[in-house]
């Protein structure tokens, strides 16, 4: 859980590729959780399978705040002003 909190405060954008739903004991959670309280963006891509674990994960992350994202070009386009002065 600290490690989660270290790295959510240290990212620009934190991303989530695909995670199953877990009742607790889920580092992806505590990482959006963290990531969305600091004022990062996180996103999520949308499941590519009809798993119910991966698609609840989906929906969980999505009625946290992740933005949910269908291809990488999509995160491309987020990613290319994050290193940019202000």
């Amino acid at each position: 859980v600290l490690r989660n909190r270290i790295i959510a405060g240290l990212s620009s954008l934190i991303i989530i590729p695909e995670v199953r739903f877990r009742a607790s004991g889920w580092g992806s959670g505590y990482m959006v959780r963290f990531g969305i309280n600091a004022g990062r963006r996180v996103i999520i891509f949308k499941p590519q399978v009809n798993d119910p674990l991966i698609v609840r994960g989906f929906e969980y992350f999505v009625g946290h705040g992740a933005i949910p994202v269908s291809n990488v070009d999509t995160v491309l386009g987020m990613v290319g002003g994050l290193g940019q002065p202000c």
